[in-house]
């Protein structure tokens, strides 16, 4: 299970915050696709917090709108439609509800945000790490706890991130 590779890297909180419960059908009806079980794991284990005091995984269950799934997946805050609208041959993918669209995640300080590139089988949607306001991306296959969990150890870079992340310790901290 990929989760089990982030958590050998990331301790989780003692008492996560905005966990859900069980309402994860609601979720997905409201954006019309399922999630992949590892994001639900996630959220359900973690909660809303911060990853290596850097980055943020969206939460439906959050009351902060800022950091709301639901929110990113439907308005597009980070302005990706637009972006792509003016600049076709730098953003190539379509954005959710898209059929192979992209779907947001997460967020890091620096205003870069992680996506799933969508497809009929959620459990096998690869991540994109796109640059805050640039069209420079990093693709990675594999689930997002096992990108994250990567990221994490070391084991593979992006070159979107500061050279500094994740520092030598990374941890979660509920928000």
């Amino acid at each position: 299970m990929a989760l089990s590779e982030l958590l050998a890297v990331l301790a989780p909180p003692s008492h996560p915050r905005e966990t859900g419960g069980a309402p994860w059908p609601e979720v997905e009806r409201r954006l019309s696709t399922a999630l992949p079980t590892d994001y639900k794991r996630f959220i359900e284990t973690y909660g809303t917090g911060r990853i290596a005091d850097f980055l943020v995984v969206l939460n439906p269950f959050t009351a902060n709108r800022h950091i709301d799934l639901i929110d990113h997946a439907l308005h597009d805050p980070e302005g990706m439609s637009l972006l792509k609208d003016e600049h076709p041959g730098h953003y190539r993918f379509d954005r959710f509800p898209v059929a192979g669209g992209i779907l947001p995640f997460a967020i890091t300080d620096n205003g870069d945000t992680f996506y799933w590139k969508t497809s009929p089988s959620p459990d096998r949607w690869p991540v994109l790490v796109y640059e805050s306001r640039g069209p420079d991306h990093d693709l990675f296959d594999g689930p997002m706890t096992t990108v994250l969990a990567a990221l994490l150890s070391g084991a593979v870079r992006s070159r979107i991130f500061p050279s500094g992340f994740p520092g030598p310790a990374p941890s979660f901290v509920p928000a």
